[in-house]
């Protein structure tokens, strides 16, 4: 992104609106990472660490969206005990996604021109797992920028690396 689109982006998160990113092979974690999610101006307490893949010895059973870590009341239409098929997607990739320690979002208020109170990030934003794989990294990460939200999915919405396109929750998913 230019620095006209990031200022743009953050601040249409900033005031309300809402960010999916789905992270694929075409991600250069650098940027990402001293970007869109940088300490103290970032959209999102994370770090991007590398793509991991299944080892041969997961590759057999498959790697798959833990059913225990979907306790998000909106996730929880996704379990396995509610008849979905979500959580029998495999994955053969994902980029590991470290949460940052004591991300926390802390707002203070300004006035702007005309007599709102606008809220300023003053510290990272928080970043919470919503949903995990098996092995345990997240797979789907939720946050707040401001008075936005943010979300983040460690592989892509296409079947590159994973068969949750073929599941026939995906679009109710997405």
């Amino acid at each position: 992104l230019t620095d006209a689109q990031f200022a743009a982006l953050t601040d249409y998160v900033r005031r309300g609106g809402g960010v999916g990113l789905a992270l694929g092979n075409q991600i250069d974690r650098d940027s990402y990472n001293h970007r869109l999610f940088a300490d103290e101006t970032g959209l999102l307490g994370v770090s991007l660490k590398d793509i991991e893949s299944e080892t041969p010895e997961q590759r057999e059973q498959g790697v798959m969206i833990s059913n225990a870590t979907l306790e998000s009341p909106w996730l929880q239409r996704f379990r396995a005990e509610r008849g979905a098929a979500f959580t029998t997607a495999r994955f053969s990739r994902w980029w590991k996604v470290e949460l940052k320690e004591g991300s926390r979002q802390k707002a203070e208020g300004k006035e702007d021109a005309g007599g709102e109170v606008e809220k300023e990030q003053t510290e990272p934003p928080s970043a919470m797992a919503l949903a995990r794989l098996q092995t345990g990294v997240p797979y789907l990460v939720g946050g707040q920028f401001g008075r936005g939200n943010v979300m983040l999915l460690s592989s892509p919405l296409d079947a590159d690396w994973n068969t949750l396109p073929a599941r026939p929750d995906f679009v109710a998913f997405v």
